[in-house]
């Protein structure tokens, strides 16, 4: 928390993401790569809210399509961070992605 002692959700946004960045390289530098995993699967903006019943709806809508139809139509829901398809199968989306 090294120069972030004070910050808070009423900071400017610059000074909140100077803070995200700062944490994000301290968790890099202090944590494994599953812990780091964990902890940032546990905040996952998409895991409730609109925009889990917006990816609900799309489960629904595409529920015979293929993988790849999947992730267009789940780009196209706002903020969802630009899906795409790994190698391995798993799906990995971003922060962002202002779409929709």
């Amino acid at each position: 928390m090294k120069d972030f002692d004070k910050t808070t959700d009423k900071d400017k946004k610059e000074k909140k993401a100077r803070f995200f960045i700062h944490a994000m390289k301290v968790m890099d530098e202090v944590m494994n790569y599953n812990t780091r995993y964990q902890v940032r699967d546990a905040c996952a903006c998409c895991k409730g809210g609109w925009r889990e019943k917006a990816v609900m709806k799309i489960a629904d809508e595409c529920i015979n399509k293929t993988i790849e139809e999947k992730i267009e139509a789940l780009n196209l829901i706002t903020h969802m961070g630009n899906p795409a398809l790994n190698n391995d199968g798993t799906i990995t989306a971003g922060i962002g992605g202002n779409k929709g």
